[in-house]
Order: C-alpha cells, then sequence, then structure tokens
C-alpha cells in the first residue's frame, strides 16, 4: 500500500523523518530502501538519543547515546556525512564519528557528562597513516557545547593542541557551557612545535611520504570556556602563531549565553562564529558582561578581572 504512494510523497515523508526514523524505513519495502538510503538525507544530521531505560544517565537523567545503537544507524551512511550535531554523548561516541565520517566538516556536540581526552585521540596506527585518513580529519568548525556549566570536559591543553594540527581546515573551534581547563602555554608550545620534532607526525609524513604538514593556518575563531592561566604574552602569542585568527573568546562564564543559532545554521557558505552570537546578545542585554579587546592593547589585568574576554583583529 504504502508503495503505491507518489513519488514526490514519498520523499516527502523522507525529508521530513531523522536519521533513526530513516533507517527503521529503509525496512518496509525495497522501494523505501531506495529513498531512505539517498545520500542528499544524510549530508547533515542532527542526532539526539532515544530515550530508553537503558540510556538514562544515574545520576544526572541525561539521555546518553550507545555505540551500537549510533552504528545501527549511521553505518551505511558514512562517506556521505558533512555536518552532525549530535546530542548526549560519550567518549567512543566520538571517537566513531571523527575516524569514521571521512566527510565531515562540521561537528557539533551538544550535552554529555563527561568527555575527556580520549574523545578526541586518533586510535588509527602509525603505519594506516596517508592523505585519505588525513582528510577523514578535514574538519572546518568544531562546536562543544554543554547543557550546563557542571558538564566537565577534561581536554587538556596537549590533545587539544594536536588536535588543532591534525584538523588542518579547521576555521572555528567553541567549547563553551562547561569546566575546562586548558593551560595556556602548554598549548602555545604544541602548535608551535615542528612536525619533525614530533615523534607521531615525523614518522607519518617520511614513511607515507606526505606533503600535508600538520598546521592551524585555517583557524580563525576560538572560543574555550577559560582563561584562568592565559596572559597578554598567550594572547599575543596565539595570534602570531594563527595567522588567519580573528577572534579569540575567553569565557568562563558562559553559561547563560546563546550559541544555538551559530551551533544549529548549517550549509551556509560563511561561517556563523561565536563572536557573532556573543554581539548579538551585548546588543540585546542578554549575555554576561563582556571586555572587548584589540588583541594588541589587552593588558594582564584586564584578563584576570572576572568578566568574559572577547579579543578580536582587525582584518585589512
Amino acid at each position: 500500500m504504502l508503495d503505491s504512494l507518489p513519488t514526490e510523497i514519498i520523499w516527502n515523508i523522507m525529508q521530513a523523518l531523522d536519521p533513526f526514523d530513516l533507517s527503521v524505513t529503509r525496512l518496509v519495502s525495497k522501494k523505501f530502501n531506495n529513498f531512505s538510503d539517498h545520500q542528499s538525507l544524510w549530508r547533515s544530521i542532527q542526532l539526539k538519543p532515544p530515550i530508553t531505560s537503558t540510556s538514562l544517565h544515574n545520576d544526572e537523567k541525561l539521555p546518553l547515546w550507545s555505540l551500537v545503537d549510533l552504528k545501527q544507524i549511521l553505518q551505511l551512511h558514512l562517506e556521505h556525512i558533512q555536518t552532525i550535531c549530535i546530542w548526549g554523548v560519550r567518549d567512543n561516541i566520538i571517537q566513531y564519528i571523527l575516524s569514521s565520517c571521512r566527510q565531515l566538516q562540521e561537528l557539533t556536540i551538544s550535552g554529555w557528562s563527561t568527555l575527556s581526552n580520549h574523545a578526541f585521540r586518533i586510535t588509527a596506527p602509525i603505519s594506516t597513516f596517508n592523505h585519505q585518513t588525513l582528510n577523514l580529519l578535514s574538519l572546518r568548525r568544531l562546536r562543544l557545547i554543554g547543557q550546563k556549566k557542571s558538564n566537565y570536559t577534561s581536554l587538556d591543553a596537549f590533545t587539544f593542541g594536536k588536535l588543532l594540527k591534525l584538523c588542518p581546515y579547521l576555521e572555528e573551534i567553541t567549547v563553551v557551557r562547561c569546566q575546562i581547563d586548558i593551560q595556556a602555554e602548554c598549548l602555545l608550545q604544541i602548535v608551535d612545535q615542528d612536525y619533525r620534532s614530533d615523534p607521531m607526525f615525523a614518522s607519518m609524513f617520511q614513511e607515507q611520504h606526505i606533503a600535508q604538514k600538520p598546521t592551524v593556518s585555517s583557524l580563525k575563531y576560538l572560543v574555550i570556556a577559560t582563561k584562568k592561566t592565559w596572559s597578554s604574552h598567550h594572547v599575543t602569542r596565539i595570534f602570531q602563531l594563527c595567522p588567519n585568527l580573528r577572534f579569540l573568546g575567553l569565557v568562563p562564564d558562559s553559561t547563560e549565553m546563546d550559541y544555538t543559532t551559530g551551533a544549529n545554521r548549517q550549509n551556509n557558505d560563511e561561517l556563523t562564529p561565536s563572536m557573532l552570537i556573543l554581539y548579538s546578545g551585548i546588543v540585546t542585554n542578554n549575555q554576561p558582561r563582556l571586555l572587548i579587546k584589540n588583541f594588541l592593547i589587552v593588558e594582564d589585568h584586564e584578563i584576570s578581572n572576572p568578566d568574559n574576554l572577547i579579543i578580536y583583529k582587525f582584518v585589512s
């Protein structure tokens, strides 16, 4: 009976379904299978975990994805996925997405209990690295948006810096509404480190004869929910190491800030960075206090005050 529906109606139905429903619908018939597997339906997806007795976190009642459930939905469509917005993740969920979705350009993660360094470490052995696997980390935008400030992210400066260097096309990274402590000095050392002095990078590029070197030259927007280890020297240095960096946000008090507009706007040619969301909040008086400075005139006492700090660079 369903197979007898006009093609236009079936297509409209498919476009209204979420990934979970699409994965179920493909089992109805061969015709529905062809529609539900169409690659255009899987380029940009939103993933909310199914609310079941096993998906509820014991303490905070936060639904979390299980890896088995997520694989069942995505496994057949990994090569087509370019944008993911996902709620309720664990370390192994992020690992799976980063290692499996080779065309992924935008990843927004919203809501977790605890995230560790393991979530963002590449697990493939050195011998398997090649130009194709480097493209696996060709993210342009990465956003981690906690549901509340108690969401903890134990992502240290070492892993954060390695992540930046293994995403050569990354233009925006935002980590807000959570607790995170990234040591500024360590981060700058990792970013500034010559790839030839790093055993992992040196082996990767020399043995596989890859011309593309890890770089942070694409980074334009960096927003993190911490600033207690930052000084004016660190601010100046990060702009020097990242020549295209236009905007640095050190926003430990980011709980009340609204990032949803930028996080959910997809398929746009221009970046919709956190900068625009922050500035719009200033106009409407809906955001916490913000101190806005040119990166050339930031002083240490301004970094140590309780305000969130927005640092920018004019682009000629």
